[in-house]
């Protein structure tokens, strides 16, 4: 979280406010970054920049949404290994690297943090 509020710092148009609105600008600057290779900029790696999206989209959610909690499990091809997530009822979406590889694994689909969290919010 302390990177998320540099990265606010320097991005006037993106609040930590926990904040749907505040998802999709997060995500607009990913992709921008992405696009120019600039992730530098905040003194970062494109994975470091996908963890911290990770963790933002987790407080938002757990932040906003009822019975939303952070959980830690363990990782199911691995002994000894854990990830990390959120989970609300019989949904849960574990991200033990933030959201890596997020453009190649989403290159169309713009505001995916934004849908994810309408889903969790049904």
């Amino acid at each position: 979280m302390n990177h998320i509020h540099e990265i606010s710092k320097a991005v006037d148009e993106f609040t930590v406010d926990f904040t749907d609105e505040s998802l999709k600008i997060l995500e607009l600057l990913y992709y921008d970054l992405e696009d120019s290779n600039c992730f530098d900029y905040f003194s970062m790696t494109k994975e470091e920049f996908e963890e911290c999206m990770g963790v933002y989209f987790g407080e938002v959610v757990t932040s906003t949404i009822d019975e939303a909690r952070w959980v830690v499990k363990e990782y199911p091809l691995m002994e000894n290994k854990y990830v990390t997530g959120i989970e609300k009822g019989n949904l849960s979406l574990m991200f033990p690297h933030g959201f890596f590889n997020h453009k190649e694994r989403h290159p169309e689909c713009v505001f995916t943090l934004y849908h994810l969290y309408k889903q969790l919010q049904k």
